[in-house]
């Protein structure tokens, strides 16, 4: 995921995907589903993953003038011939959000997995 914060009026919130800080579609509460299948509302979804999709921007500030382009990515995958003193690694990179309520004696929690990465090296 690429999220451009050139501009954006809170980079961090931006990067966390906190749905008020992205240009979101009117309608966007009213047919995004979560994975419960249950409706997203304002007061039960603050941000995350569904307010990240292709082709949504962050907010930006009012005084921003910069440049307004398109960004890509180019890679090059190359392969090595494999010997005993190659050792590869894997990294994993998860992201998690914890919503902690309480029930009067009872601590509950409601953890999400927002995304997990895994890279070879």
């Amino acid at each position: 995921m690429v999220i451009d914060i050139r501009g954006a009026k809170d980079k961090k919130g931006c990067t966390e995907c906190r749905c008020d800080l992205i240009n979101l579609s009117k309608d966007f509460y009213n047919v995004t589903r979560d994975i419960h299948n249950q409706k997203l509302t304002t007061t039960n979804y603050k941000g995350r993953l569904f307010c990240c999709q292709d082709n949504l921007q962050c907010k930006l500030r009012e005084d921003f003038q910069g440049p307004r382009r398109k960004v890509s990515l180019r890679y090059k995958i190359s392969w090595v011939d494999w010997n005993e003193f190659q050792v590869p690694i894997k990294v994993y990179i998860l992201d998690a959000t914890d919503k902690v309520r309480s029930n009067g004696s009872q601590i509950i929690h409601d953890c999400q997995v927002d995304n997990l990465s895994v890279y070879y090296f």
